[in-house]
């Protein structure tokens, strides 16, 4: 079996965000499962010369992204098309199964033979999160385009996957795809990598990393997004600024000045940029404590978090957001804990009952590396996207339940 990964992003350059890690994943699962893997993503750079053409082309929109950084519909479209003119080019016949990562790289590509779309997320709704168009015109203009775009790829696709249920229902629903083509399977981690260390690593880790050995260590490893509800964490610190608890935030985005604000005045938080993925189980394994604190944003929910998978394997315990797929995964008390969305309240009784039960906590976090292991290691997530691909092949109408393991034959 021969399959081409593509991507809207190149993750080969990008070392940063939980659809990066997936696609790495991904590849490494299928060819340590002997299937032939190649992948395609979209021109890192784009040449001076291209960029002067488009900026006059478009003198106010290019003046504008120069001076602050936002943009308007014309340039987005512009910046996007020279972005993929190599999918346009690319010949697909020699690929059995053409697996995408997202929308905008499979709407690119040409007439692909068994197509299949991983959706990681919402794209038109989570665009606004970023923030970065000149005005509530110019968001609405890129909404709809990219609302066109979910329908445009997904109506070629045969298979859609999902890593959660109301990303699913929100296809189904909003996007008017049949239920029969959706499966959903969760997201996987790297149980290598991210795994428990003992006390003493632990604080080696700490020692490396400037990090407190005598304090709670909470991690909030998230993009500064209003969704991923970081300004909840940050009040959070701050409420529990009495020498028990540190607050380390790993991400970066327009939220971060907003954090910055909240926690200025404290002495138990520190806000560092986004850290490649080869590197950021560090901070997991140097933590006790991993916050996973989203909230509901232009009715986008968080699914699969990856954050949530990656505190979990490494044996900590996890507090997250009682929605999306988060609430499919955590068993509050059992593997992690709940906490409601939004909630600074919830979040500081639920860090205080664990700071006074470490024994408890402790115990979660054995029980939440055990689940781990066995339902999101990337080699079983290997195996449940091979089985559906060697479904596909064989000619199945219908996705239903429980998807099979597959084989290398």
């Amino acid at each position: 079996m021969k399959v081409l990964i593509t991507s809207d992003d190149n993750s080969k350059v990008v070392q940063y965000g939980g659809k990066h890690v997936h696609q790495e994943l991904l590849e490494k699962a299928l060819k340590e499962l002997g299937i032939t893997v190649d992948y395609l993503y979209p021109d890192v750079g784009i040449k001076l010369s291209e960029k002067i053409g488009i900026a006059l082309k478009h003198p106010f929109g290019a003046l504008r992204y120069v001076m602050n950084d936002t943009m308007d519909y014309a340039l987005y479209r512009a910046f996007e098309y020279l972005k993929f003119r190599r999918f346009r080019s690319v010949n697909l016949s020699g690929y059995d199964i053409v697996h995408a990562q997202d929308v905008i790289s499979a709407v690119n590509l040409l007439e692909p033979k068994n197509l299949v779309i991983t959706l990681h997320g919402y794209l038109a709704r989570e665009t606004l999160d970023y923030n970065r168009f000149a005005n509530s015109r110019e968001s609405h203009r890129v909404y709809e385009y990219l609302l066109g775009i979910e329908r445009q790829a997904l109506s070629r696709a045969k298979l859609i996957i999902t890593v959660d249920t109301r990303l699913k229902n929100y296809v189904i629903n909003e996007l008017g795809v049949s239920k029969k083509n959706i499966v959903v399977v969760q997201n996987a981690v790297d149980t290598e990598r991210f795994r428990p260390v003992d006390d003493k690593a632990k604080s080696e880790l700490r020692a490396k990393l400037g990090l407190p050995v005598d304090r709670i260590v909470v991690l909030v490893p998230r993009r500064l997004v209003p969704k991923n509800g970081v300004t909840f964490a940050a009040q959070a610190a701050k409420n529990l600024d009495d020498g028990r608890f540190f607050f380390v935030f790993l991400g970066n985005g327009p939220e971060r000045e907003s954090v910055l604000r909240i926690i200025e005045t404290t002495n138990n938080s520190l806000v560092l940029p986004a850290v490649p993925n080869s590197k950021i189980h560090s901070y997991y394994q140097a933590s006790d404590v991993v916050l996973v604190p989203s909230v509901t944003s232009n009715d986008v929910q968080e699914a699969t978090s990856l954050s949530m998978l990656e505190g979990m394997a490494c044996g900590k315990v996890v507090v997250c957001s009682n929605i999306g797929g988060m609430a499919e995964v955590v068993k509050d008390g059992v593997n992690g804990f709940l906490v409601e969305e939004g909630s600074v309240e919830s979040i500081c009784e639920k860090l205080l009952y664990i700071e006074r039960n470490t024994e408890i906590a402790s115990k979660i976090g054995q029980v939440a590396r055990t689940y781990v292991e066995k339902n999101h290691s990337y080699l079983e997530h290997g195996r449940k996207i091979m089985g559906l691909y060697q479904e596909l092949l064989a000619g199945r109408a219908e996705y239903t339940g429980e998807q099979p393991r597959g084989d290398a034959s």
